[in-house]
């Protein structure tokens, strides 16, 4: 946390690397739904200026603010008409898109930190230790601190974002694939859906979960990146 205790300094230099790696994150996340959506047959998120590498107009400032608090934040939600889109699995491509970038900008990181002359000798779980560990390296590998909390903000965005709990967009993945007599009360989440993110942030087996689930993919990535 970026307020845990720590000086004026550290705070300035954690503020320095952590925010525009989330302000590139969440934009290339909400562009990614906005270009998706578009592509479906969906104008909305373009009529709303939102279909755009810009990150103001993605910018939430509660969102952005918790940075001040923790590595972690969010953006403006992207417009979207599920009544507009074309294809039976639309909802669920538009949904995925924000995740898949995140993805990709995290399989990046580690492509680079794999090639990079300082950790080639590293096994997988070693890199993805250093990854949790980012800011703590910032005075011995300064360089590569960057990379490695682009691999620890996109990893959380995608696996946080990929929760079945609306708004999230794993809501809108999982709300697609079931089959439509169960669609109808799925959707009764809807309304609870603040009450139910607040429950998984609060729930100390919940959290545990969600520790060990980026813990687990940022080593599966790892291994997996050639």
């Amino acid at each position: 946390m970026l307020l845990n205790g720590k000086d004026l300094e550290s705070i300035i230099q954690e503020l320095l690397i952590y925010f525009p790696i989330f302000l590139i994150s969440i934009t290339l996340h909400e562009f990614c739904h906005a270009l998706a959506a578009d592509r479906l047959g969906d104008r909305t998120a373009r009529l709303a200026g939102r279909l755009t590498v810009n990150p103001l107009a993605h910018l939430d400032l509660l969102g952005t603010l918790m940075l001040l608090v923790a590595p972690f934040g969010w953006a403006k939600p992207v417009p979207i008409d599920p009544r507009n889109l074309k294809g039976r699995f639309s909802m669920l491509l538009v949904s995925g898109a924000g995740p898949l970038a995140n993805l990709l900008l995290a399989v990046v990181g580690i492509l680079i930190l794999k090639h990079s002359p300082a950790f080639q000798a590293l096994p997988a779980d070693k890199l993805g230790m250093l990854v949790l560990m980012n800011m703590q390296l910032l005075e011995a590998i300064p360089l590569a601190v960057p990379l490695l909390v682009l691999v620890l903000i996109n990893t959380v965005l995608m696996i946080f974002n990929l929760l079945p709990i609306p708004p999230l967009d794993g809501f809108g993945i999982l709300s697609d694939l079931l089959p439509e007599k169960w669609r109808h009360a799925y959707y009764q989440l809807l309304p609870y859906g603040v009450i139910l993110l607040v429950l998984f942030m609060v729930v100390p087996f919940a959290r545990h979960a969600f520790n060990a689930a980026i813990v687990t993919t940022i080593q599966a990535l790892v291994a997996i990146v050639p």
